[in-house]
């Protein structure tokens, strides 16, 4: 636990698809009851998202008005945020995430948590602006007339499972897509690129 500051819990059991769906409100505050009983609570969080897993299962030679679905269990999953200046920067990645896989009726079945301590051991350093960040990713893309940004990210960048990784580095997170939908010639792509200004 120490070097990777990886946890592991399994109860054995398994999810059974059913019909006896809780509230969103109500998986939230079981994982929460379920990490403080284990002492897994953490202050520097995001917002839990809930991300509900579902079966789809059809008679043979069925029609598509047959196809019936049900939840076979959910996830509420934690990510951590490094507080800086009072505005929370996700760590992105694996490190730093918390889930609690539930039933449907809210029991836990398995849960993990990779977290390793982290204290600020400098002043914050200085970081590159959105435009010239997007400049080098642009470069690193190539072909940029065929793209267009879905999406972007300013965040920490923790290696996951590395023993002896000691810092975490800013980094800018491009989410690009294709210009010309359902384009298979340039499918997604996401560009990484460090925020610290040089």
């Amino acid at each position: 636990m120490e070097a990777t500051g990886a946890l592991h819990l399994d109860s054995g059991q398994v999810s059974v698809p059913g019909e006896n769906v809780l509230q969103e409100k109500e998986y939230i505050q079981r994982a929460m009851n379920f990490l403080n009983e284990q002492g897994w609570q953490e202050q520097q969080t995001s917002e839990p998202v809930l991300t509900r897993y579902m079966t789809a299962s059809m008679p043979v030679n069925g029609q598509p008005s047959d196809l019936r679905q049900a939840q076979n269990g959910v996830i509420v999953q934690y990510k951590r945020v490094i507080p800086v200046n009072g505005v929370p920067f996700e760590v992105l990645g694996s490190g730093g995430i918390i889930r609690v896989h539930l039933n449907n009726e809210g029991a836990v079945l398995r849960a993990s948590k990779f977290w390793r301590a982290a204290e600020p051991i400098a002043s914050p350093v200085q970081v590159k602006g959105f435009e010239q960040a997007r400049a080098e990713a642009l470069k690193e893309l190539g072909n940029a007339e065929s793209y267009k940004l879905d999406r972007w990210t300013l965040g920490y960048r923790e290696v996951p499972g590395a023993a002896g990784h000691e810092e975490l580095r800013p980094v800018y997170q491009f989410a690009y897509i294709g210009v010309q939908r359902g384009d298979m010639e340039h499918p997604p792509r996401m560009i990484e690129v460090s925020a610290e200004a040089k």
